[in-house]
């Protein structure tokens, strides 16, 4: 702070007030972020321009809370942010996140995730991680969750990677066990000969033509 009023010649309690102006405007006004999300970015913002006292030092602990790993939120008093990520507020997080990727000039996000593990049995898991039949009904409303709220995730692409018990006759662990996320990405129609590339599922199988090289180009 103390180098930017000296290069731009202003004194620097003026500059500390248009920058607090700017940032009342430009994120903790934006309403299009949640109100955890816009505090939590106005405070890494500030902890950018100022040299903070070990004591008031915040941005580790808010840098946690984003990734999950904070253990006790009481040490966001001082924020003030008042409650974890959790999978009731993660889409409005989510949303947020998208929301400042584009403030920041970047394109968007791109998010992988890979439901196969929904699909094993305890015995196929084995030593990996187990879903039971509730557990993968509680991904299944997630995954619709995200669908129905697609239109208010600005410049994100989702990409769910599955195998064919995803669409298998399992009725605990396949689509037919939630009929509100298969009536969502289920085709109405399907060509015979070809797969339509803007359908919401689209299933690949494996070339029975040799592949040159390590990709091969499609016509």
């Amino acid at each position: 702070m103390q180098e930017l009023a000296r290069t731009n010649r202003i004194d620097i309690t003026l500059l500390r007030r248009d920058i607090k102006q700017w940032l009342t405007k430009g994120v903790l006004r934006d309403s299009e972020m949640t109100q955890d999300f816009r505090v939590a970015m106005t405070q890494l913002c500030l902890g950018r321009m100022e040299v903070p006292s070990a004591e008031a030092a915040i941005e580790i602990p808010i840098t946690q809370w984003l990734k999950g790993e904070l253990r006790a939120i009481g040490a966001l008093k001082n924020a003030p942010i008042t409650a974890r990520i959790t999978r009731h507020n993660g889409r409005a997080m989510l949303r947020s996140a998208c929301r400042w990727l584009r403030k920041c000039g970047q394109h968007g996000l791109c998010l992988t995730l890979d439901i196969r593990s929904l699909g094993k049995t305890r015995r196929a898991a084995g030593d990996r991680l187990y879903y039971s039949p509730g557990a993968v009904m509680d991904g299944f409303e997630v995954l619709r969750q995200l669908i129905d709220d697609a239109e208010h995730f600005s410049g994100m692409l989702l990409v769910v990677l599955a195998d064919n018990t995803l669409i298998g006759d399992d009725r605990s662990r396949s689509l037919n066990a939630y009929l509100a996320l298969k009536m969502r990405v289920w085709d109405d129609v399907r060509a015979e000969s070809r797969d339509d590339p803007l359908m919401p599922l689209v299933r690949l199988v494996p070339s029975p033509f040799p592949v040159r090289g390590e990709f091969e180009a499609l016509p």
